[in-house]
């Protein structure tokens, strides 16, 4: 790496989010210049703080995109439209503005790209559970970082511990509960990010980000159980209401549509991708330098001093 290429910044597309302020903050740990983009820069600072540069603007203008990619490193793409208010953007923000920045990286000279994807793309079971709408944009987007000519590494992302967390404070769990499912330690994803968008020879990997363990609802009950000394019975959220509740309030909002189906996704979890999460994160262990955090790690400092 030249001396300009050191001081050039690595641009982190959903820098304020729940994956991309790690991603952020180990990239600043290692000294790496890093550049955001974000609707309110002033927010941005104040999460990210001072040592980030930021571009004010919507991640889908092509003007807020050529300059966020200027004179830049590399970039990371950990965008998603996951709330109320950007869920009627989802199209635009997760397909549409990704592949305008993998062609804003090819304009301006900018070969590595690390994307954060979904855990698995496996079309055949998202079509017979009537899932397809949750992976089409993310299909769309690795299908066209294959032909980009670009430098890329994909991270099939698995949910956060937070995910379990949120539903286990709640004392509920969607649907049966006892299907296991991969699960990562946030700041494992934002170590991994990091050294990934630094390297250059992992051109055309995809990696599954799991920890080193799948959980179901009734293991993590059990985990967080024990470090409190409390049972903790969970209340399963039936997901045909959630379906219905769900078709009916479409035309308002798709936002709960959205969540039934995340919900049935982690309901029905296909089991061979359960089985092989140790062979997964083995491969990160083996590719990457960093300690995994372990569930049980993140829940006692969670849970240990607040009953559930």
């Amino acid at each position: 790496m030249t001396e300009t290429d050191a001081a050039a910044p690595n641009v982190v597309f959903g820098g304020t989010g729940h994956y991309g302020r790690h991603i952020v903050r180990e990239l600043l740990a290692r000294g790496e210049p890093v550049r955001v983009v974000s609707r309110d820069a002033e927010r941005a600072r104040k999460a990210l703080g001072p040592e980030v540069a930021v571009v004010e603007g919507d991640i889908t203008s092509a003007a807020v995109i050529e300059e966020a990619l200027s004179g830049a490193r590399a970039a990371i793409v950990a965008v998603a439209a996951m709330t109320p208010k950007l869920i009627r953007r989802r199209q635009a923000i997760e397909r549409d503005a990704v592949l305008a920045i993998f062609e804003g990286c090819a304009t301006a000279g900018v070969s590595r790209l690390v994307y954060v994807s979904v855990y698995e793309l496996d079309v055949a079971f998202l079509k017979a559970n009537g899932l397809m709408e949750m992976g089409r944009n993310h299909i769309a987007v690795e299908a066209a970082l294959s032909d980009s000519g670009l430098n890329w590494t994909v991270l099939g992302c698995s949910p956060s511990f937070e995910f379990f967390f949120t539903f286990l404070e709640r004392k509920v769990c969607p649907g049966r509960g006892t299907r296991a499912n991969p699960t990562i330690a946030p700041e494992d994803l934002g170590k991994v990010a990091a050294q990934a968008v630094l390297r250059d020879d992992l051109s055309g990997q995809r990696f599954r980000m799991t920890g080193p363990e799948a959980l179901s609802f009734e293991d993590a009950a059990q985990r967080v159980a024990a470090i409190t000394g409390e049972p903790l019975k969970l209340s399963h959220i039936p997901l045909g209401l959630v379906r219905v509740v769900g078709t009916l309030a479409l035309p308002f909002t798709p936002f709960v549509r959205f969540i039934y189906q995340g919900m049935t996704l982690h309901d029905r979890f296909p089991e061979h991708l359960a089985e092989s999460v140790g062979e997964d994160h083995q491969r990160l262990i083996d590719t990457f330098d960093f300690t995994p955090r372990t569930f049980d790690e993140a829940a006692k400092e969670r849970f240990a001093n607040t009953p559930v």
